[in-house]
């Protein structure tokens, strides 16, 4: 369906802000409408329900001036379409860059952890040596002996 192209004296931010916000009232008073029809209303409700006014409002709102601007259905599927697949582009190309990043990051962070343990194994020999640990032990003997002794005296 060939719609005459609209071009408005307004901005098309104005133009998509208040096309958002007359969708919302536009989907909340037909809900509104449709469940007060007495017999269709009761069987309807339930699935009313389910169409969320806060997010169906606005795509409406949004769509019909897309439609109205592009002057045709079709041509706003493809601006629409062209639009989601740069955007995906652009997604994957993030996504590629972020991975490569924690590549990185997880390699510098595995050699962190060698150097850490590598300082840790060496500082644990450096203190082995320089506590002398059979010297403390013999130590440590002695003054539990000399305790015991004087506790039977």
């Amino acid at each position: 369906m060939r719609i005459k192209k609209h071009t408005s004296p307004l901005s098309s931010t104005a133009r998509y802000s208040a096309s958002i916000v007359l969708g919302v009232f536009a989907v909340h008073w037909s809900k509104r409408l449709l469940k007060a029809i007495p017999v269709v209303g009761f069987v309807i409700s339930p699935l009313l329900d389910l169409l969320p006014t806060l997010l169906v409002g606005p795509a409406l709102g949004a769509a019909v001036v897309l439609v109205v601007q592009e002057g045709d259905v079709a041509a706003a599927q493809r601006k629409v379409r062209r639009t989601v697949e740069e955007g995906e582009r652009h997604a994957r190309a993030y996504v590629q860059e972020v991975a490569g990043e924690l590549k990185d990051v997880a390699k510098t962070s595995r050699g962190m952890q060698r150097d850490i343990l590598t300082a840790v194994e060496e500082g644990s020999r450096e203190a082995e040596r320089s506590l002398n640990l059979p010297e403390i032990r013999r130590e440590t003997r002695r003054l539990i002996d000399g305790l015991d002794a004087q506790d039977r005296r």
